[in-house]
């Protein structure tokens, strides 16, 4: 482990310093762990602040670093006490999970989606495949490797060739958004932006409390749990364009899962 901080040049000339995001291993292979700190010591931007090859003593250590990442086994979650990220998540709410897994197309990587992971890498990638996984999840999007972009896309495909037409056709899908208060669709405009509480509180100039007040109140709304919920359901309805958001258009997919 080390501790390095990245200088970057601003738009005005000046020299500016950035901390390197924190990232935290946890794998039952020793040599993965290994290899995983070996890659990403060669990256100035990225601190590896801790390893762990158990449950118990990731929840140990998740508690006192809040790592900005958790580069986590999916063979290991499963063998959890309670097989799933929300324990995790709760620990570390601001945690961006980015799962790695030996099988391309696992049947549980929507679950893992929907219970918030931003991203899922099968371990055939290649180094620079991992590096750029975590920088896209720092910059607030999501990452998926190919073969599991086509699994997700595949699943979406074959449920709009199956779910029944015209089964209630008084429902309007945008029902939910047009509940949101003028304030709740600029703080979704930035959830789905991948703003965290923070970040929209700095941004729109009020506490991080009102922040998540709001975020509560677009959830249940809108009838998501979750980041990951909320940018299917601004996908499904074509939101994920800001400048569309006070005037959406019409849906071009239909949602599938949760």
């Amino acid at each position: 482990m080390r501790s390095v901080i990245h200088v970057a040049t601003a738009a005005n000339g000046e020299l500016t310093t950035m901390t390197p995001f924190k990232v935290f291993i946890v794998d039952d292979h020793h040599m993965m762990r290994e290899g995983l700190v070996l890659l990403l010591e060669n990256e100035s931007d990225i601190e590896v602040v801790g390893e762990a090859d158990n449950e118990e003593e990731l929840n140990r250590q998740l508690a006192l670093i809040l790592p900005d990442i958790l580069l986590l086994n999916s063979s290991l979650l499963y063998s959890f006490e309670v097989p799933s990220l929300a324990p995790l998540l709760a620990i570390s709410p601001e945690t961006k999970v980015i799962v790695l897994s030996s099988l391309s197309a696992d049947e549980n990587v929507h679950q893992l989606l929907n219970d918030g992971a931003h991203g899922y890498i099968v371990k055939q990638a290649e180094s620079a495949e991992i590096v750029e996984a975590m920088h896209k999840v720092m910059r607030g999007n999501y990452f998926l490797s190919p073969p599991v972009m086509d699994l997700v896309i595949q699943t979406y495909l074959e449920g709009t060739r199956t779910k029944p037409r015209g089964e209630s056709p008084e429902e309007n899908p945008y029902d939910g958004f047009n509940k949101l208060s003028k304030r709740e669709k600029e703080v979704f405009d930035l959830l789905i932006e991948g703003l965290n509480s923070r970040e929209i509180s700095e941004k729109l100039s009020i506490s991080p409390k009102t922040a998540d007040k709001h975020r509560s109140s677009i959830y249940g709304k809108v009838g998501v749990e979750n980041s990951t919920q909320l940018l299917h359901y601004a996908f499904n309805l074509n939101l994920l364009n800001n400048n569309l958001a006070a005037n959406p258009p019409e849906p071009i997919f239909s949602f599938v899962g949760g």
